[in-house]
């Protein structure tokens, strides 16, 4: 999803990994032609959500939008570190023929709202 401000546009998620990213990143610039995207929100660390961050800080140059909680791993996943050893765990279960998605870590944040 793509919400459009007056000066810059954000994106909420950036699932699956790179490919899937680029062509959101593309389809969001066609639609809303001559603006910044300047945000990602990232509601989780599940890599169904996150899989495809590094695309949108490479291309675009955006600020992540996250909790508290998940800085350090998306410092690791944004250093390729994580991305690394758990793409190896994916391509493994996949080749099992694993459908689930890739889980990274459990969540040990707590809403406060």
């Amino acid at each position: 999803m793509a919400v459009e401000f007056r000066d810059f546009i954000t994106v909420i998620e950036a699932p699956l990994d790179e490919n899937r990213s680029l062509a959101v990143i593309a389809e969001v610039k066609k639609l809303i032609p001559n603006k910044p995207i300047r945000y990602l929100v990232s509601t989780h660390h599940h890599w169904d959500h996150l899989g495809g961050v590094r695309a949108y800080v490479a291309q675009e140059g955006v600020t992540i939008v996250l909790q508290e909680s998940n800085h350090s791993y998306y410092a690791e996943v944004l250093s390729g570190e994580a991305v690394d050893a758990e793409a190896g765990s994916a391509r493994a279960r996949a080749a099992r023929g694993g459908r689930r998605g890739l889980h990274v870590r459990e969540s040990r944040a707590r809403s406060t709202c």
